[in-house]
C-alpha cells in the first residue's frame, strides 16, 4: 500500500479490524483517528465469540467492540495489562483518536461510570446518578483514556477541524463508520434514533479534515449494499470524492447484499435483549465470579440458539 492512497470498504466495523491489524504490519502508523457514531468499546472474548454459532454472528458481536478491538491492535491495552492478558506483543504503538456525538457519550455514561471503580478517576470520587451531564460525559472520556488508551473527542460540539493539530502527521490513518454522518442515517446498518440537526457530523467536515490531512489509508465501514449500489447516495457521493482526490476504492469485506445481515442483526438484538443483556453484571477482577458468569452465559446462550433457526 505504500506510495498510493486507497480506501478500503467493509460492510460491518468489525470486519476492519483484522485489515487495520495488516496496515499496521506493513507500514508505520503513528496515529489511527475514527469517527463513529458509537463508542464500540465493550470488550470482547475469544472465549464469549466462541459461544456463538456462526461466523456473522461473531461479527454482529464483534462490532460493539471494534474500537476495542482496533487498540488491541494499534497498540498497548492498560486494562489487558493490569488482567495480564497479553496474547501478543503489538508492533504499532499508535495513538488512537476517537470522534463520537456528545449525545452517544452521554447515552453510554450510565453504565460506564456504574461499573467503573473509583480509582480510575483522577478526584477518587464516585459519579451521582444527578450530577451534570458535561461532568459526566468528561468522567466517560477519563474512564476510557485509562481503560483503553483511547482519546475520545466529543464532536460535535467539537469541530473536525479542530483536532487537525493532533492528527496531521505523515503516519496517520483514518477509520470512518458512516453512521457518524447526518446525512447517512438511512444509508447504514444501525441508525442512530430520533436524532436531530446538530446532533451528528457531516460529510463536508470530514472531506475538510481529508484534503487538510491526506491520510494514505483510510477504512470505511457500515454502509449497505443498498447504498453502495445507489449512485445517488450520499455514501457514494463521498466515494467519488475519494476517487476524485486520487483514491482508489477497493472492497475488502462488502456483503452480496443486506437481507442476511439484516436478519443477523435483528436475531443478535434478540439474544443480546433476552440473554446476554440481564447476565450483565459489573466487571470484577475475582477469577472465581469470572468463571462462575461465563458457565451461566454459556448454557442461556446454548438454549437460545437451540430455539431459534440461524
Amino acid at each position: 500500500m505504500t506510495g498510493r492512497r486507497t480506501v478500503l470498504l467493509h460492510s460491518w466495523h468489525s470486519q476492519v479490524v483484522p485489515t487495520v491489524d495488516q496496515v499496521v504490519q506493513e507500514r508505520d502508523v503513528g496515529v489511527l483517528f475514527c469517527v463513529d457514531g458509537h463508542l464500540d468499546l465493550h470488550i470482547t472474548t475469544e472465549k464469549g465469540l466462541d459461544l456463538l454459532p456462526t461466523k456473522l454472528l461473531r461479527l454482529a458481536e464483534e462490532r460493539s467492540a471494534a474500537h476495542f478491538g482496533l487498540r488491541r491492535v494499534t497498540g498497548e491495552l492498560p486494562i489487558l495489562i493490569q488482567l495480564k492478558e497479553r496474547e501478543k506483543d503489538v508492533i504499532s504503538q499508535a495513538e488512537m483518536h476517537l470522534a463520537t456525538p456528545f449525545g452517544m457519550i452521554g447515552a453510554d455514561a450510565e453504565r460506564v461510570l456504574e461499573f467503573a471503580p473509583a480509582s480510575l478517576f483522577s478526584d477518587d470520587r464516585p459519579v451521582a446518578g444527578g450530577e451534570m451531564l458535561l461532568t459526566r460525559i468528561e468522567k466517560v472520556v477519563e474512564c476510557y483514556q485509562r481503560l483503553f488508551g483511547v482519546l475520545i473527542h466529543p464532536s460535535p460540539p467539537q469541530r473536525l477541524a479542530e483536532l487537525l493539530p493532533r492528527i496531521k502527521y505523515e503516519d496517520v490513518m483514518f477509520d470512518i463508520d458512516v453512521d457518524y454522518f447526518h446525512e447517512t442515517q438511512s444509508e447504514c446498518y444501525t441508525p442512530i434514533q430520533n436524532v436531530v440537526e446538530g446532533e451528528l457530523g457531516h460529510i463536508a467536515q470530514m472531506l475538510h479534515l481529508i484534503k487538510k490531512v491526506k491520510p494514505p489509508v483510510v477504512t470505511i465501514s457500515e454502509a449497505t449494499k443498498a447504498a453502495l449500489d445507489n449512485p445517488a447516495s450520499a455514501v457514494n457521493s463521498f466515494l467519488m470524492w475519494l476517487k476524485r482526490r486520487g483514491y482508489s476504492i477497493e472492497h475488502r469485506d462488502v456483503f452480496d447484499d443486506d437481507e442476511e445481515a439484516r436478519k443477523t442483526l435483528l436475531l443478535y438484538e434478540k439474544y443480546w435483549r433476552t440473554v446476554r443483556k440481564p447476565l450483565i453484571s459489573a466487571f470484577r477482577f475475582d477469577e472465581s465470579k469470572r468463571r462462575h458468569h461465563f458457565e451461566r452465559v454459556k448454557r442461556e446462550t446454548a438454549n437460545f440458539f437451540s430455539k431459534h433457526r440461524v
